[in-house]
């Protein structure tokens, strides 16, 4: 209930983020605003999760991943990644209670069935959310970096397996206070990206992740 209270309240505020957001994808590129993606909720329940559209609606591309500079993103779509507005419908999906605030981020429902591994699993064991630890690292310090050509395969063999045992860690320590922290330092981040930040100091979640 409370997430759900936290995402309504959080609709109402942002309302005219919302709308702009709207208005400035049909007029970038005309054609669905929303789009669903299928992700793994709760115990590997696959779940539609709403994002802003991002990409153009005539691309032929099929690669789950998305590169640094992907073609198939148009210029607006890049600043709605680069500022998190693209993740915002997801509130609806928390107000529905398929999702938290915090918690960690649905991943694709492919990958999660073909690499997980055993403790990747445990991330599966809560609602999956908005924010978390493994999303936060991926906005620092991978997102930047995803320009190879064999993105998929990068992303899936080195990068994946340290995301995701980060929100292992979350789910291990979660707390009130920890759900406090990880939304108050998304907010800080978001914001020092906007201002053109590019370095910032790895997590502790990363170093804890190392070994396990």
């Amino acid at each position: 209930m409370f997430n759900r209270i936290i995402a309504l309240i959080s609709i109402i505020v942002l309302a005219p983020i919302l709308i702009i957001t709207a208005l400035g994808i049909l007029i970038s590129d005309w054609g669905p605003i929303l789009f669903q993606a299928k992700r793994a909720g709760k115990n590997g329940v696959s779940l539609d999760v709403l994002k802003f559209r991002t990409m153009r609606v005539n691309h032929s591309a099929t690669s789950k991943i998305t590169s640094t500079n992907d073609p198939r993103i148009f210029p607006f779509g890049k600043l709605l990644r680069l500022l998190k507005i693209d993740e915002l419908p997801q509130l609806f999906n928390i107000i529905k209670g398929e999702m938290n605030i915090v918690g960690p981020r649905p991943e694709d429902l492919f990958i999660v069935e073909n690499f997980y591994d055993e403790i990747m699993w445990e991330s599966l064991n809560v609602n999956p959310g908005l924010a978390s630890p493994g999303s936060l690292y991926n906005y620092t310090h991978v997102e930047n970096s995803l320009n190879e050509d064999n993105v998929e395969q990068v992303y899936t063999n080195k990068i994946l397996p340290l995301k995701v045992r980060m929100d292992v860690i979350y789910v291990r320590e979660k707390s009130i206070w920890y759900d406090i922290q990880i939304v108050v330092k998304t907010i800080i981040i978001i914001l020092q990206k906007a201002f053109g930040k590019k370095i910032f100091k790895l997590p502790t979640e990363y170093f804890k992740a190392q070994n396990i």
